[in-house]
């Protein structure tokens, strides 16, 4: 895969889980999350960001930070989403292949279809 298309991917992810985080949150601030959303969109202008590791882009992002009061849940999601980066960035490439086995295996054993089909039947059947 280019390094293009992990980088959409990768970032692809990170909104996902930094919108899940604050979409359950009674305290969420939109206007926090489209802040950190603009951050995104400034990153990619950048001239060098295809050259940047994505601990250089994560350390962007931090940077940006001081922008939002610490409280923020959008603040919160996305420094807990920046410490996972840090974390996963250093594991060895064997490490991160056994993860990504690991995750495949579990999404088939308790994600496929016919496996959320029959949970969808059996909570409807009561």
């Amino acid at each position: 895969m280019g390094n293009e298309k992990v980088n959409k991917y990768f970032y692809s992810v990170v909104f996902f889980l930094l919108y899940f985080a604050l979409s359950f949150s009674s305290h969420a601030r939109s206007e926090d999350f489209d802040k950190v959303c603009s951050y995104f969109q400034e990153l990619e202008k950048l001239v060098n960001v295809n050259t940047m590791t994505h601990l250089q882009h994560n350390d962007y992002i931090l940077g940006k930070l001081n922008n939002i009061p610490p409280a923020s849940n959008a603040r919160v999601a996305w420094e807990a989403i920046a410490s996972a980066i840090r974390d996963l960035t250093s594991l060895e490439q064997a490490q991160m292949e056994a993860m990504g086995m690991r995750g495949r295996q579990y999404v088939l054993a308790h994600h496929d279809y016919r496996i959320l089909a029959e949970r969808f039947f059996q909570a409807i059947s009561g």
